[in-house]
């Protein structure tokens, strides 16, 4: 199973985002989309973990070889740890 994400529809939260943790804000008001997303970047491996941040909740979404960069659909893939 794929969730994928658009990189235009979230914006990147600085003050919570350091090194290769960085918190992304969903710019509009839905709730079929996340809220907040924690992307961890494992640079050397090539691939990112994606959390959902709900309160003080950090709920796994699986991994990508996509990063958010602009104009970029990221596609995270729910069977990489569930097979």
């Amino acid at each position: 199973m794929e969730l994928k994400l658009n990189s235009n529809d979230y914006e990147h939260i600085s003050e919570k985002s350091d090194y290769n943790h960085n918190y992304y804000k969903f710019k509009g008001k839905s709730h079929l989309y996340p809220t907040e997303i924690l992307e961890i970047c494992h640079e050397d491996e090539n691939y990112s973990e994606f959390y959902l941040i709900e309160n003080d909740n950090k709920i796994f979404l699986g991994c990508s070889n996509d990063f958010f960069e602009e104009d970029e659909t990221i596609t995270i893939n729910f069977r990489v740890f569930y097979t």
